[in-house]
């Protein structure tokens, strides 16, 4: 399990989600862009949402969560194939949905876009150049 910084506060996640975060914060902040994700959080009471804005400018730490005795906190609650990225409590479903979604807005952002010039060859600046108003 990891804590995610957020600003003053802190929210506990599965590493998986943890780490899309962080590759989707840096996606937007090389194009100066920002986003809302909603990422699944576990909390004394129990698993409910977090909704962050993540951007250029806007602090985001992970670290690896520690439990009262010194030792990593247990990540593997319901086992099957994604059980090693599992935070306590948020199921399997629940991460990869978060995971899936971080990596699609990662891949949109990251997605070059190309443009041609109307004419094929030439964009004009200036219109009173080439006989416009």
């Amino acid at each position: 399990m990891q804590t995610l910084h957020y600003g003053p506060s802190r929210f506990d996640t599965a590493d998986a989600i943890a780490s899309a975060v962080l590759v989707y914060a840096e996606a937007l902040s090389t194009r100066q862009r920002f986003a809302v994700v909603d990422i699944p959080i576990v909390t004394p009471t129990g698993v409910t949402s977090a909704h962050l804005l993540i951007g250029p400018g806007i602090s985001l730490a992970s670290v690896q969560r520690i439990d009262e005795s010194g030792g990593t906190a247990t990540r593997d609650e319901f086992g099957g194939e994604a059980g090693n990225l599992i935070a306590t409590g948020i199921g399997d479903l629940e991460v990869h949905r978060a995971v899936r979604a971080l990596h699609d807005g990662t891949k949109r952002v990251r997605a070059r876009v190309f443009a041609t010039p109307l004419d094929g060859d030439l964009l004009v600046d200036d219109l009173s150049e080439h006989g416009g108003h």
